[in-house]
């Protein structure tokens, strides 16, 4: 969209992942620090919530997360339009198919 050089594009290299349940169980057990109580999986509501849609809920959550370093790489003034062309581009995919967003609940104990 010309808002950053390409070449400074290009050089910003950030990867997500994000673990299986069967994973997180392998970690904890790898780890032996911690016993594994409870692990659950539940499916997050994608409701409207204080006027905000949920792909605007998404993209405050990622922005919380990649703030520092994109404002350090590409600077402060890209963020506001970055994260609003994020959130409706979340809208929309989620307006195309069904995606099940989850998330988990973990409870350890100490060993």
């Amino acid at each position: 969209m010309g808002e950053v050089e390409k070449k400074k594009l290009d050089s910003y290299d950030v990867h997500f992942y994000a673990p299986s349940k069967n994973e997180i169980e392998d970690e904890v057990r790898k780890e032996g620090s911690f016993g594994l109580d409870r692990l659950e999986m539940f499916e997050i509501e994608r409701d409207e919530k204080d006027g905000l849609s949920y792909g605007a809920e998404v993209a405050m959550t990622v922005r919380a997360i990649h703030e520092s370093m994109i404002c350090q790489h590409f600077g402060e003034r890209i963020l506001d339009k970055l994260f609003d062309n994020y959130g409706r581009m979340v809208d929309e995919e989620m307006a195309k198919e069904k995606i099940k967003p989850i998330t988990f609940a973990i409870v350890l104990r100490k060993l």
